[in-house]
């Protein structure tokens, strides 16, 4: 079981800050859009190392499900977890992901669920992670 994995970052060569964390924070913020483009063959390819390195289930962090149908399609179990970031109060942001929930939760399936998670009290309002959990 690999229990925490970001298979939506399985395209990244280098380009986060691994020093302090807010220099890795910002990397992350920063670089996290081009690391997103294309990333579709690198995720196939770090769902065939979980399997070869004898994986069966694994928890997948995501924030833009672009990994979803791919674990469908591979033999992994899998629980998704919808990650949710927010340090401001916005009910635009809690409505689109409540609509990114749904869209998750429809895709559930014997071997794929659906969970959610609240990133880190540093980086979720207290009122939006009420609101969301």
């Amino acid at each position: 079981i690999n229990a925490h994995t970001h298979f939506e970052f399985s395209n990244n060569k280098a380009s986060f800050d691994y020093g302090s964390f807010s220099g890795w924070l910002g990397s992350v913020l920063n670089n996290g859009g081009a690391i997103l483009e294309n990333c579709q063959g690198a995720i196939q390819n770090a769902i065939i190392v979980q399997l070869k390195s004898g994986v069966g289930s694994v928890g997948a962090i995501s924030n833009h499900l672009i990994e979803v149908n791919l674990l469908k399609e591979s033999p992994l179990n899998a629980v998704v977890f919808l990650e949710f970031l927010g340090s401001s109060y916005s009910l635009e942001k809690l409505k689109a992901f409540e609509a990114k929930f749904k869209e998750l939760k429809d895709l559930e399936d014997v071997k794929l669920k659906a969970a959610l998670a609240v990133h880190a009290p540093y980086s979720v309002q207290k009122d939006m992670a009420l609101s969301v959990i």
